[in-house]
């Protein structure tokens, strides 16, 4: 049996931006946390996903932004409280699934052999500290970036959970590497925190119920 666990990590951020060449287009996220990034990018593009656009549709889109070197993929932003099931399938038609045909449009467009840079931000999908609530809306987000990063070794990916209600650091989140498997950073009160999984060992002697 193993489990999570977080450590403080050094992110072996750099004093420049590490992106690729080309546009930076970015998607989802609050009216604030687009204008905090686009302060530091003040060239990205926006890139709004219906939820009802096709693959082909957003293939199309993304040809016509133009040389895309940077994509910026900000879950949507929920609040973190006790959700139905109703409230989760909308979630993770605006989060999950859109990203999934964000990067199935990018493959037709024909980034799947290119060299690309993802920063993908997520909001309370780890239990980073003991104390954190954690929105179950976008959990399905880390499986499908751990596939992309099997699947296309040549995307870099920037991969970190935020906390809820606190400001993003951008000029540190953006100066953080990309990695080719997409690992995860969680930032907390000030500190970057890295995943690990470790064994669990069950202590005491066991005894049969029979």
């Amino acid at each position: 049996c193993i489990r999570d666990r977080w450590d403080l990590a050094d992110t072996g951020r750099t004093k420049e931006k590490c992106t690729q060449p080309g546009i930076t287009v970015m998607t989802g996220g609050t009216e604030g946390k687009r204008k905090a990034i686009l302060g530091y990018y003040p060239d990205a593009v926006v890139l709004d996903i219906g939820e009802q656009e096709s693959i082909g549709t957003i293939a199309d889109r993304v040809k016509k932004a133009g040389p895309i070197g940077h994509v910026i993929w900000m879950a949507p932003d929920h609040p973190v409280c006790k959700v139905d099931d109703e409230v989760i399938i909308t979630g993770q038609e605006q989060g999950v699934i859109q990203l999934f045909r964000l990067i199935s449009g990018l493959v037709e467009a024909g980034y799947g052999l290119k060299e690309l840079m993802w920063t993908i931000i997520t909001v309370n999908t780890r239990k980073v500290l003991a104390d954190d609530d954690i929105l179950p809306i976008h959990a399905g987000v880390p499986g499908l970036i751990g596939s992309m990063g099997e699947e296309y070794p040549n995307w870099k990916i920037r991969f970190v959970d935020m906390a809820a209600g606190e400001d993003w650091p951008v000029e540190e989140m953006f100066s953080i590497p990309g990695t080719s498997r997409g690992k995860q950073l969680g930032y907390r009160k000030g500190k970057w925190y890295s995943r690990h999984l470790v064994p669990v060992r069950f202590g005491g002697e066991y005894r049969s119920l029979y």
